[in-house]
C-alpha cells in the first residue's frame, strides 16, 4: 500500500512551541469552555513568549491553519494571570487582517472573535503580547456547528503552499510509515538541503515547483513515493511598525519606550532577510519633506517631534527604503499613525 506523505512549508508555522509546559493546559481548557456550547474545538494554541529585546522587540508566535469555505469559526483567548503583557491573537490571510482580539483604534481587548471562511485555504494565526512583554496565554480555534447536517459551499480543493524566492524555506516531512529508514527529496528548480533531519528548499523563479519524495526501507529499497506542487513567489514586502503596530493610535508612553522602527513580514522568520535602510518622519502634513533617518533607529529628535503634537494629531512614516533578500532595494508605502494620551 502506498504510504501517504505530507509536505508543508513551515514558514507559516509556529515560532514557539505549542506544547510549552509552562503555559498551563488549564488555560486551553478554560478557552475551550468559553468558546460556547455550540462549538467544536479543532485546535489548541499554548503560547509562551519571552520579553522583547533589541533584536526581536515583538516576539510573535505564528501558526498555519487550514480553514474550509462556508464554515463559521471562532477564536477564543485566555491570558495567564501571571503574564506581564496582554496577549493578542489575530487571524491573517497573508497580509490581510481578518480578525483580532484587540482593536487598535479603540484600545479594547476582546476574549473572542468569529470568522466565516470564504475560501478553503491556509490562513495564519499570530499571537503576541503588546509592548513586547513576556507571558503565557492559550487560545482555541473552534468551529460553530451549523443548524443542520448539510453545509453548503465546502470544497476539498485548497490553495497550494508557497515557497518564496531568495530565502531558505523549511519543509516538514510527515510519513505514516513507521518502519522507514530514510527519506530522499528533490525539487525540479533550485535545491533542497538537509541538515540534522531538517530540510530547506531554495527556489529561483516564479511559477510552480514540484517536490518529489522517496521513502526507503533498511535495504535501501523504495517503499513509497509522493510529489507535491508548490507555488513559487517573490517575498512580500514588509510593513513598518512602531511599538508593534502597523498603524493606529500610539500613546505618549509607547512613543517614549520605542527604540526602533521595526519590519513585519507576513512570513514567519523572514524579517531577518530585510533591512530598513532609511525612512522619513513627517509631523506637518502641509509639507512634503520630513526628517530622514538612516537605519531603523527612532532617535530622540524624532520622538520629540511626535510628542510635541497635540493629542489626535497624525504623523507619517514615509520614504522608507528596504533591502530585500535578492539584494535589491524597494520603497515602502507611507504609514499613518495618531498620537494618543
Amino acid at each position: 500500500m502506498k504510504t501517504l506523505l505530507i509536505i508543508v512549508s513551515l514558514l507559516t508555522g509556529a515560532a514557539v512551541a505549542e506544547t510549552a509546559a509552562q503555559c498551563n493546559s488549564k488555560l486551553a481548557e478554560q478557552a475551550a469552555s468559553m468558546s460556547g456550547k455550540e462549538t467544536i474545538v479543532i485546535r489548541e494554541f499554548k503560547i509562551k513568549l519571552e520579553e522583547g529585546n533589541m533584536d526581536k522587540p515583538m516576539p510573535v508566535g505564528r501558526y498555519a491553519v487550514m480553514l474550509n469555505e462556508g464554515m463559521h469559526y471562532r477564536i477564543t483567548l485566555v491570558n495567564s494571570a501571571l503574564s506581564e503583557g496582554r496577549g493578542v491573537v489575530q487571524l491573517y490571510d497573508r497580509t490581510l487582517l481578518l480578525g483580532s482580539t484587540y482593536n487598535a483604534e479603540s484600545g479594547k481587548d476582546y476574549e473572542t472573535f468569529d470568522f466565516i471562511c470564504s475560501k478553503t485555504k491556509t490562513y495564519q494565526v499570530l499571537a503576541f503580547f503588546r509592548e513586547g512583554k513576556p507571558g503565557c496565554m492559550a487560545a482555541v480555534l473552534s468551529m460553530i456547528l451549523p443548524d443542520s447536517a448539510t453545509v453548503s459551499g465546502i470544497t476539498d480543493e485548497a490553495e497550494r503552499e508557497i515557497l518564496y524566492i531568495g530565502i531558505d524555506n523549511p519543509l516538514l516531512i510527515s510519513s505514516s510509515d513507521t518502519e522507514q529508514q530514510a527519506v530522499n527529496l528533490n525539487i525540479d528548480q533550485g535545491s533542497i538541503e538537509e541538515t540534522g533531519g531538517e530540510y530547506r528548499a531554495r527556489v529561483i523563479k516564479e511559477g510552480l515547483a514540484m517536490v518529489h519524495v522517496e521513502v526507503l526501507d533498511s535495504m535501501g529499497n523504495i517503499t513509497a513515493t509522493d510529489s507535491v506542487a508548490f507555488d513559487v513567489r517573490p517575498m512580500p514586502l514588509p510593513v513598518m511598525m512602531i511599538a508593534g503596530r502597523q498603524s493606529g493610535t500610539l500613546s505618549r508612553q509607547e512613543i517614549q519606550n520605542a527604540r526602533t522602527v521595526d519590519l513585519w513580514v507576513p512570513v514567519a522568520g523572514a524579517e531577518n532577510y530585510f533591512s530598513l535602510l532609511e525612512y522619513s518622519l513627517i509631523t506637518d502634513l502641509s509639507v512634503n519633506s520630513g526628517m530622514t533617518v538612516a537605519g531603523n533607529q527612532l532617535p530622540l529628535r524624532q520622538k520629540e517631534a511626535i510628542l510635541s503634537l497635540t493629542e489626535g494629531s497624525s504623523f507619517l512614516l514615509t520614504n522608507a527604503v528596504v533591502s530585500t533578500p535578492d539584494g535589491s532595494t524597494h520603497k515602502l508605502p507611507a504609514q499613518t499613525y495618531w498620537l494618543g494620551w
